[in-house]
């Protein structure tokens, strides 16, 4: 039952970090919007989450043996909801939203990879995808907690960022008085290296850069693009609200499936219908019920890149190895978040659909991948 606890302590938190991110992002960024700012700026804004996460990725197995994992998320969590307020103390400079985002993405990195890693140790090898479905659901639930709050009470004034700081707040009970899980690491065995990771199963970890354009760039940009479809705010923020819902619908049969007809084969079919819904992008935004229909599934889809490149990892790599397995698993998902916001910024420069194209190069790149890349694992240390 304890055990139990902890898995759902860093199930919580793992759901907080998704509400924080899909309300910030949009939030600063139709606030940006709202006084004339490029595309581009809000994209490298965007990008920082990215950052943030690629910095503190190789930091997580290090400060988790230093000052153990419920401390450390616990103190993150404070820090988090700290930011939140400071970016309404400090509305009017970019610059100090520049500090923030920076501080703020660090700390939302360490809680995303510890919490991570305490449940794929959890998670049953027969179940582990309906188990990490079940854990993407809930994942999902919070990212579509953000714009719902955009979408009720706005984005100006004080409601927004302290409703953020509440709720950021909320799980540290949880965290303080259960923890969040035992994670798989004695503190001696020594600390596989990120390059030897990667060489031995380079698919989970592209799932993992995949995912990361998604949960940055659109949620970054996917309103911006909406407004300029001359969509209202709120609509546009209902958006991504719509893509969060299809995916806690979906995860968990998508995990069903992947246990059932096998990994690679789910993400060969998820890969492909993420292109063609890219491409579609502009006719999904305005195509009212059936386009919004097929966002969900879109999103959903592109979501589910992830916790069944997180199932095929576990399934490869051994019980010590996985805080480090989702260490690398951050540091990849942050090179995408890092890269492609300011890649697309740049596009819808050039073009306003330029967002959809750079999504639809993304996801292709992830089906020829998934298609040719062998899954036979090698020595780690060499």
């Amino acid at each position: 039952m304890k055990a139990t606890a902890r898995i759902a302590s860093a199930i919580t938190c793992l759901v907080i970090f998704s509400f924080t991110l899909s309300l910030m992002l949009p939030l600063l960024a139709l606030t940006l919007e709202e006084r004339s700012t490029s595309p581009l700026i809000i994209g490298i804004l965007g990008a920082i989450t990215g950052g943030g996460i690629l910095i503190s990725a190789p930091l997580a197995p290090v400060i988790t043996r230093r000052f153990g994992a419920s401390q450390t998320v616990l103190f993150m969590l404070v820090i988090t909801a700290a930011c939140f307020i400071g970016y309404k103390i400090w509305e009017d400079s970019l610059t100090i939203w520049f500090l923030l985002r920076t501080i703020a993405a660090l700390a939302g990195g360490l809680i995303f990879i510890i919490a991570e890693a305490a449940i794929t140790a959890a998670a049953p090898a027969g179940k582990r995808g309906v188990a990490l479905g079940i854990y993407a659901a809930g994942f999902s639930f919070g990212f579509a907690l953000g714009p719902l709050v955009i979408a009720v009470v706005g984005i100006q004034g004080w409601m927004p960022y302290i409703i953020a700081a509440i709720f950021t707040l909320a799980p540290s009970i949880l965290v303080y008085t259960v923890g969040i899980g035992t994670l798989p690491d004695d503190g001696k065995t020594p600390l596989p290296p990120f390059i030897g990771l990667f060489r031995s199963s380079p698919l989970p970890f592209l799932c993992a850069f995949a995912v990361a354009h998604c949960e940055t760039t659109i949620y970054d940009l996917l309103p911006f693009y909406a407004r300029k479809l001359d969509l209202e705010i709120s609509a546009a923020a209902v958006l991504l609200t719509v893509l969060s819902v299809g995916a806690i619908i979906l995860q968990t049969p998508f995990g069903i499936a992947a246990d059932r007809f096998g990994n690679r084969r789910t993400l060969i079919a998820l890969s492909a219908t993420a292109v063609v819904g890219a491409l579609s992008l502009p006719w999904i935004i305005t195509g009212g019920i059936p386009g919004w229909l097929f966002l969900g599934l879109w999103g959903a889809g592109i979501f589910a890149l992830y916790p069944i490149g997180l199932s095929e990892a576990a399934r490869q790599f051994e019980t010590h190895e996985l805080i480090s397995v989702n260490a690398l698993f951050g540091f990849s998902y942050g090179i995408g978040a890092l890269i492609v916001p300011v890649i697309a910024g740049t596009a819808m420069v050039l073009s306003p659909h330029g967002l959809g194209a750079v999504l639809a190069v993304i996801m292709l790149m992830v089906l020829i991948f998934t298609k040719h890349l062998k899954t036979e694992k090698k020595t780690i240390y060499k």
